[in-house]
């Protein structure tokens, strides 16, 4: 197993704002459910496919972070997972169907299921541990002020 190097520059503020997007975008799609239903003329239940595809999606690739941040390393692996999840966001923003929007929900979970733990990870080793209680408090408050 690989030891990553330090982080420097604007990795560490980078690193703290993955959680955030990660929960934001969790609740956005809590809320507007019932408008993109309507939006795609579909009932509320056949909308919660929407939220069943991150869901599945995220399940697949939770289990593999470790395997593909070993692989590509967790720098690589952050930055691929960004790119897919940003993709992804963007091809839901961008959907004209309902089937589109499945599709586009399956590649932004894909994206999405990993930043967390990469992101955790990676602060992890990069802080000494006089100052890991500083920054678990630190996510812990991201977390919390979108509740």
């Amino acid at each position: 197993m690989r030891k990553s190097s330090p982080l420097h520059g604007f990795w560490p503020l980078l690193l703290c704002f993955q959680p955030l997007w990660w929960r934001l975008i969790q609740l956005l799609q809590n809320v507007a459910l019932t408008n993109i239903a309507s939006g795609f003329a579909i009932s509320t239940d056949d909308a919660t496919w929407i939220l069943t595809t991150y869901l599945v999606a995220n399940g697949i690739i939770l289990p593999t972070t470790s395997w593909f941040s070993n692989m590509f390393g967790r720098k690589k692996f952050l930055i691929i997972c960004s790119i897919v999840f940003t993709f992804g966001s963007l091809l839901c923003g961008m959907s004209t169907s309902f089937s589109m929007m499945l599709i586009a929900r399956i590649i932004q979970g894909l994206g999405g299921g990993a930043l967390f733990p990469i992101a955790q990870t990676m602060l992890l080793e990069s802080f000494p541990h006089s100052k890991r209680v500083q920054l678990w408090l630190y996510l812990e408050l991201q977390l919390w002020l979108l509740l």
